[in-house]
């Protein structure tokens, strides 16, 4: 019985123990200053507490302090080599004013989680924030001037007047003879980027006094505050001519008309971007007791059902409001039609019709999209969050998207800009879309291009589904 006793006893011990949540996963930071740290501040990453101060030391050679962390259980990924930890406080300057929440509050750690695999448990803080835009990625160049011209660390880099990087850094040349300015283009826009692409200066305020009086012009108040630098690359250049990383470009004090006049389009897709379908519900429901006609539209990506385009079906994706509008309807009042080169064709909504993460999926004959069709190979699973783009499109004066007329339009929405919302969808943050315009738009991998899901432009919120090739 005393064998019996000790192992139940044993066994509760190890099951007690199993059941205990782990406590989550400690890091020391080093950094030269503690800025009033204290014990139980958090440490936050993209607005939520991911973990707290546990253990607060001086160094022993004095010339520093350890800050002991402990990492939530969910968070452990921040534990890998190239995280960037620094302390949040107040910070006044021709950037902006930051930190203020910290004045009357309690000081904070703050992260952005580093790109490796290896994990890692001991770092070194920064001791001013890294500038805003940091965790996108992208290419840093070095361009070399004759003066610093009132450029400043976080100042704008701006193609056309989109901020498309920032301005990491200002040195002296190793003669001493010129600044070196190191700034970063964001990894979306690295294609605008050539060995002949010109670098200007755009802060402060231009001044011309001529016959006609003076002109005053400047780029924008950001850059009269912050300072700024514009580029542009002209038709001349070769672009399968490739940049590296540290490669210097000369900085100009001014802008030459003739880069401008020079520069043309620069296609941006390495890969033909997927043809929408126009498709559209109209439905009768009831409004107080009275009835009243509703309508929607949407695109809709055509999909073989093969992986070759010589198919004899096809699959129609769309967002699933349009189908879900047919349990709202009068009886008989439902209406589905694609709308093909100014040709309306209906289409039956059946039980065969699925919906899945506020998609649709619908068989079709693939004659009806076979200029829209794409084969499974264009599609892409992804788990990850990463920079994406919205492909839509719309035409000089006309509705259908299908003329040859048909403009392209895209809306880039960068990795910071979504949190996940469920396993197959992503909320889209601080970006408002029309849904005439955006709702069904095929989202693009902005690394390779291929398709990676469906942008859903609801009346609340805007949403990615992920079209996973286990759900096509």
């Amino acid at each position: 019985m005393w064998i019996v006793t000790g192992l139940c006893l044993l066994l509760a011990i190890g099951l007690s123990w199993a059941a205990l949540d782990a406590p989550g996963v400690w890091l020391k930071i080093r950094f030269d200053r503690g800025h009033g740290l204290k014990i139980g501040d958090g440490v936050m990453y993209r607005g939520i507490e991911v973990g707290h101060v546990g253990k607060l030391t001086l160094r022993p050679e004095l010339d520093g302090v350890d800050v002991r962390v402990l990492l939530d259980r969910e968070a452990e990924r921040i534990a890998r080599e190239g995280s960037r930890f620094w302390i949040v406080r107040p910070q006044v300057g021709v950037q902006g004013i930051s930190g203020l929440e910290t004045a009357i509050g309690s000081k904070y750690l703050s992260v952005i989680p580093g790109e490796s695999d290896k994990r890692e448990h001991s770092f070194i803080g920064l001791e001013t924030p890294p500038p805003e835009g940091a965790d996108r990625g992208g290419i840093e160049i070095v361009l070399r001037g004759d003066d610093r011209w009132g450029v400043n660390p976080g100042s704008p880099l701006s193609w056309r007047g989109m901020e498309v990087g920032q301005v990491l850094g200002c040195s002296l040349s190793p003669d001493a003879r010129h600044v070196d300015t190191r700034v970063r283009i964001d990894e979306r826009y690295r294609t605008l980027l050539s060995p002949n692409s010109k670098f200007w200066v755009t802060s402060g305020i231009q001044m011309d006094l001529g016959m006609t009086g003076l002109k005053m012009s400047a780029e924008s108040l950001s850059t009269i505050a912050r300072g700024g630098i514009a580029f542009i690359t002209p038709a001349s250049s070769d672009l399968d001519e490739t940049v590296q990383p540290g490669d210097v470009f000369v900085l100009h004090r001014k802008v030459d008309d003739d880069w401008i006049a020079s520069a043309s389009g620069i296609n941006r897709f390495n890969v033909a971007p997927p043809s929408l379908v126009r498709v559209r519900a109209s439905w009768k429901e009831r409004f107080y007791g009275l009835p009243r006609l509703r309508d929607l539209s949407a695109w809709a990506i055509a999909m073989s059902d093969r992986d070759t385009s010589a198919s004899a079906g096809a699959v129609l994706m769309l967002p699933s409001d349009l189908v879900r509008a047919r349990d709202h309807a009068i009886e008989g009042s439902y209406r589905f039609v694609l709308s093909v080169d100014e040709k309306e064709t209906p289409l039956t909504i059946d039980a065969a019709t699925q919906t899945n993460a506020g998609v649709a999926r619908i068989a079709v004959d693939s004659g009806l999209v076979s200029e829209s069709l794409i084969t499974r190979k264009r599609f892409r699973d992804t788990r990850e969050m990463e920079d994406v783009f919205a492909v839509s499109s719309r035409t000089g004066g006309r509705r259908d998207a299908s003329s040859d007329d048909r403009m392209l339009i895209t809306e880039m929405i960068g990795r910071e800009q979504l949190t996940v919302q469920d396993e197959q969808t992503w909320r889209v943050l601080d970006t408002a879309l029309s849904t005439e315009v955006w709702n069904g738009a095929a989202v693009l991998s902005a690394a390779d291009e291929q398709i990676v899901g469906m942008l859903i432009v609801g009346e609340t919120s805007t949403t990615i589904a992920r079209l996973p090739m286990a759900g096509i």
